[in-house]
């Protein structure tokens, strides 16, 4: 494994003295860009006037007056209040300015034409030319022309535009024409209007993400060009490209470019990698093709083609891409892709994968063969006001698909669970129904179990008032607000282990049930400060199986039989509650701080529950163990709903919340009490209190005390705490109906608290609470990768280094001690975990940026999950490397590649997996 290492360096070395020796010997110069003006041969020889007009030297002041140039055999021309000259009819009549109809008989033009200089307009009778100089402009038809200097010959009806030299020999004012949005920069150009053909030297077109450049170009009247010794490069500064592909003879089409051969070039370095010929498609719709591999190196897979195949632009609506990937080890996959889009009404995409890996296994000196697959599907609809929405996100497939994919991305690897849901809604308009329809999945990769529902059925009727009437004239009463609303749920599900999900067995798993819901609610105002809102619960369970139970002395142990059928429960519940809210306000009168303000809401409310484990009911049964005694359990036992709870409940309810917040005056607030300019922020965003006491409970009637609470510091940072307090003792490991303060004198003890605080920094001050990364150098979720692939393939692209650091930390306590214990030699049970993660990034200098991920176990002493990555800007290229330094998913990965998506495929990649580092 160690020997196939060194292969990849030893190719690329020798590939690059293989470019250095041909570059020597075949005696060629870096591929400068623009030059600093046109060569001399690119000026047309024997032009009217040519002798008098220097053109490859800087205009002197006696030649280039600021005004206009008047001899006996040239005129100056009368611009208007915007500088522009019109010249009329046919070139020979250009010193006619009255603005005649264009003369459209043989020799004249099909428009006006319009020009501007910011020097001087010329017209020379004698050789029927016309010289703009200074920041020369024209407009003819959809054409415009911008050149230091242009030359209209009236005769050959031609111009020619160029730059010039200023007095320190810096080539100034190139030619730039604009013709149907095609924009072409030359150092020289020539164009005759009558044939429509132009030449530029040294041009430079954008085409797309990139650009080409020609040192000779051909244009017909057919929009044809044709480029001798061009080139193309996606380097946004194509003066200077730091690469490209060097293009002999290059014919640019409206949709195709075809070239001859061609190779790339790296800073002006010929590289021996070329094409004989060349056929591109240029379009604006998507068009069919050959995806070209990925040619890559896995220590255990051995060499690789990496997502080849093929692209089928079915439609402006639907398009599919085939791809495969083949190990020289004799691994194999196979992935088919497909995405979809009809605007205003829906999108989505569709994946399947399938893959055949080959692993060397050291144990045996053969090899383990695996095959795993994966589905995806993702699907999203817009209701447009019809009521009606259908969404799909499908993840599904074998157990060991992420960890056996080459794919680089840490959080698909760690993954423990596959989850699916597919999901109908249906809304009535104007009418309190609603429907919904749904199919979901889960899987745990780490067990192999699954748990389907196919189909889960909800249908709801939202809250109705029947008491009230929409003619109602006069108040409303308290009985007007009585409302009631409905909900039915029907659910099919079934849980099994991956491997025996397809058998006959699994029909014996399945659990079907639906369930009936009808509460009826009102509220009014007590007193004007109390809000009252009495309830009752109704719900009904239908199951098509229950359960019995006995005590079989044969075997010893207890026997559950299955009875199939038509069962029903029943229950019901009261409940009265009563809250209110009560306000402070602290005023201050001078300083920053306006006032402090404290809401408390506190509420009470009392519930009623039956005692359903009756025998009345027939919901609970009886069978006789072993030792003689009765031993009830519920007949709804392990249904998919069950069946109603025992015991009698008269429970009164009670809970505190509280905010508090201060008002702080702006810079540009008075002291005087003035309520402008005054700015809200919380102190504390909650803190919340409740518990409970049932009557009916003889042993424990009081409920435990929970408390939980949340702020927010600076805008930044967010904390957040819970936690509960038991009232009752806990002597011998048992928890006792003792009062803790009769016992021990102390009120309660803490059971349960947990304490997090998560936040996010960066250098331009922003931050958010949810602890998230803030750029992708810190990792995003996968739904958030795939979006971004479907903008750009490119990872880099999205790497943000304007952004000097940015830090995101997540801080997380937990400690539980419920005080009891199984025996006294085992002790009470008690457990503390804290941890600590974070991610972030900073950047080294302007083209460079480091980020990381890591996170540390402070009662195991462990440092968790950690990644490095570096990116480098290389302006048109970008460098990354990703690093998992220690773990199971130990790996590297190294990229070289263009920025450009249109030359996604040019890269070098070098990677290690987890499974072979």
């Amino acid at each position: 494994m160690k020997q196939k290492s060194c292969i990849f360096p030893l190719l690329l070395i020798t590939v690059c003295f293989l470019a250095g020796e041909m570059y020597a010997a075949s005696g060629l110069r870096p591929y400068s860009a623009l030059q600093d003006g046109p060569p001399a041969d690119t000026l047309p020889k024997g032009a009217p006037g040519a002798d008098s007009i220097p053109l490859l030297t800087p205009v002197s002041a006696d030649s280039l007056p600021g005004t206009a140039v008047l001899s006996a055999d040239s005129i100056s021309l009368t611009q208007d209040s915007l500088g522009i000259v019109p010249i009329a009819g046919g070139l020979e009549n250009a010193a006619d300015t009255s603005g005649a109809p264009a003369d459209t008989t043989k020799g004249g033009l099909e428009a006006q034409i319009l020009s501007k200089a910011e020097k001087s307009i010329t017209y020379y009778l004698n050789d029927k030319y016309t010289v703009l100089r200074g920041n020369a402009y024209i407009e003819y038809l959809d054409i415009t022309l911008n050149a230091e200097y242009i030359r209209i010959n009236n005769v050959k009806k031609e111009i020619f535009a160029t730059g010039l030299k200023d007095s320190l020999g810096r080539y100034y004012g190139r030619p730039k024409m604009v013709q149907g949005g095609q924009e072409i920069t030359a150092d020289s150009l020539k164009y005759n209007f009558e044939t429509r053909r132009a030449f530029a030297w040294n041009s430079l077109t954008a085409e797309g993400e990139g650009y080409i450049r020609g040192g000779k170009s051909k244009v017909d009247e057919h929009r044809v060009a044709y480029i001798q010794d061009g080139i193309y490069t996606t380097c946004t500064n194509p003066a200077h490209p730091h690469f490209g592909i060097r293009l002999y003879k290059t014919k640019v089409k409206e949709n195709q470019i075809i070239t001859g051969p061609a190779n790339l070039f790296i800073e002006g370095i010929p590289l021996p990698l070329g094409v004989p010929f060349g056929f591109f498609p240029k379009t604006q719709k998507r068009a069919s093709g050959i995806i070209f591999p990925s040619i890559r190196e896995d220590a255990s897979l051995g060499f690789s083609a990496e997502n080849f195949g093929y692209y089928l632009g079915l439609s402006d609506h639907f398009d599919l891409s085939v791809l495969g990937e083949m190990y020289s080890l004799g691994s194999y996959g196979v992935r088919a892709s497909s995405r979809y889009s009809w605007r205003y009404r829906f999108n989505g995409n569709f994946s399947f994968d399938y893959l055949r890996r080959k692993f060397p296994n050291d144990a045996t000196g053969g090899y383990s063969l695996g095959k795993q697959f994966n589905i995806r599907w993702s699907h999203s609809q817009s209701n447009r006001g019809t009521g009606t929405n259908f969404s799909a996100n499908v993840n599904a497939g074998s157990s060991k698909y992420y960890q056996n994919t080459t794919d680089f991305n840490l959080q698909d690897k760690a993954r423990n669970t596959l989850a699916s849901g597919i999901n109908y809604s249906k809304t009535w308009l104007n009418s309190p129904f609603s429907l919904s329809a749904s199919a979901n999945h889960s899987q745990d990769v780490s067990t192999g179990q699954v748990s389907i529902g196919l189909p889960t059925l909800s249908f709801n009727v939202s809250r109705i008032t029947p008491f009230d009437s929409k003619n109602r004239v006069g108040a409303q009463k308290w009985y007007h607000r009585i409302g009631m609303s409905y909900s039915l749920q029907a659910d099919n599900r079934v849980s099994t282990g991956d491997s025996i999900l397809f058998s006959p067995q699994t029909l014996d798993r399945l659990q079907t049930g639906i369930r009936h819901s009808i509460p009826v609610s009102t509220s009014f105002n007590l007193f004007n400060y109390f809000f009252v809102s009495p309830s009752f619960n109704y719900n009904e369970r239908w199951s098509f199986k229950s359960f019995r139970k006995y005590y079989d002395p044969g075997v010893d142990r207890v026997i559950t039989d299955t009875v199939k059928g038509f069962q029903a429960s029943r229950d019901y519940s009261l409940s009265l509650g009563m809250n209110t809210r009560i306000f402070g306000e602290l005023n201050f009168r001078k300083g920053k701080i306006k006032a402090i303000r404290h809401v408390i809401t506190p509420s009470i409310g009392f519930s009623y529950r039956p005692d359903f484990g009756a025998e009345k009911f027939g919901y609970y049964q009886y069978y006789v163990n072993a030792e003689g005694e009765r031993t009830r359990y519920s007949i709804f036992e392990g249904t998919l709903y069950g069946g109603p709870s025992a015991g009698v409940s008269k429970s009164l309810n009670f809970s505190i919340d509280n905010i508090i917040e201060m008002k702080v005056r702006a810079e540009n607030d008075t002291t005087d009490g003035e309520e402008d300019g005054e700015k809200k922020v919380k102190l504390l965003d909650r803190l919340s209190i409740n518990g409970g006491y049932n009557f009916a409970d003889e042993l424990f009637p009081l409920s435990n005390i929970n408390f939980s609470g949340s702020t927010t510091l600076f805008e930044k940072i967010s904390m957040s705490f819970n936690g509960s307090f038991d009232p009752y003792a806990v002597i011998d490991g048992r928890r006792e109906p003792v009062y803790l303060l009769k016992h021990s004198n102390k009120l309660a003890r803490l059971t349960r608290f947990s304490f997090s605080v998560r936040g996010s920094l960066n250098s331009r001050g922003e931050g958010n609470t949810t602890g998230q990364p803030v750029n992708p150098v810190g990792g995003l979720d996968p739904s958030m990768q795939e979006q971004l692939y479907l903008v750009d393939p490119n990872p880099e692209a999205f790497v943000d280094f304007n952004l000097l650091w940015s830090l995101s930390f997540g801080y997380s306590f937990n400690y539980s001690n419920p005080g009891t214990y199984s025996s006294r030699a085992a002790g009470p049970v008690k457990r503390t975990t804290q941890a600590l993660d974070m991610n972030g990034d900073f950047s080294l200098t302007p083209k460079w940026k480091i980020g990381f991920q890591t996170s540390y176990d402070f009662e195991r002493g462990e440092v968790g999950s950690t990644s490095f990555s570096i990116f480098r800007d290389l302006h048109c290229w970008a460098l990354s490397f990703n690093w998992i330094p220690f773990g199971s998913y130990r790996s590297y990965s190294m990229d070289l590649r263009v920025n450009a998506a249109v030359l996604q495929d040019l890269k070098l990649t070098k990677r290690r997996n987890y499974y072979n580092y």
